[in-house]
């Protein structure tokens, strides 16, 4: 879990923040998140990236957090604010099953490092949200079309890599962030 209040940042008219892109070194070169001023949804970039400079870029928003990555890659990103899980959406419910995996993938996680995870649900989730938006269109993908990166471990990606990051903000809210991108 990493602190952002243990991180540089800076503050401007649209709220604070933070570049997380060393963080993800050698998946994406621009990696930002901002906490806003307001609880707007602006198309403007968060970033001072210049758009001109990237081909692809993706956002996320999590409640007043936005999260931007910008690559010459195809990439894809997901953040999501943890909120309490309701008892039967978990990966063991037949529902969550259904709703959410791919065939054969329950086994897959099961047998991953995230397999313990206390926000398992969440994470898969998002980690399946980043690849369908590096995919293209995420409305195109349903969530049991794609399996999560949490699988790769097992079944590698040729062309797909991904890093997971979690996040403890000042006043105690836990994001949770993915991204994934093409490989060169």
């Amino acid at each position: 879990m990493i602190l952002l209040s243990d991180l540089p940042y800076v503050d401007d008219h649209k709220g604070r923040l933070w570049d997380l892109s060393n963080l993800f070194i050698g998946i994406a070169p621009v990696v930002t998140i901002r906490h806003k001023a307001d609880n707007s949804r602006s198309i403007e970039p968060t970033t001072i990236a210049a758009k001109e400079e990237y081909s692809n870029t993706s956002r996320s928003y999590s409640g007043r957090y936005v999260v931007e990555t910008f690559s010459q890659s195809r990439c894809g990103i997901d953040l999501e604010t943890l909120k309490p899980a309701e008892a039967n959406w978990s990966i063991h419910s037949p529902l969550f099953e259904l709703a959410m995996l791919a065939p054969g993938e329950k086994e897959l996680i099961e047998a991953s490092d995230f397999c313990q995870h206390e926000n398992l649900p969440t994470v898969i989730w998002a980690s399946k949200e980043a690849l369908a938006k590096a995919l293209g269109d995420a409305k195109n993908y349903e969530p049991t079309q794609l399996r999560s990166p949490i699988t790769w471990a097992a079944e590698p990606s040729p062309n797909w890599s991904a890093q997971h990051r979690e996040f403890l903000t000042e006043d105690g809210q836990r994001l949770i962030l993915w991204l994934v991108a093409e490989k060169h």
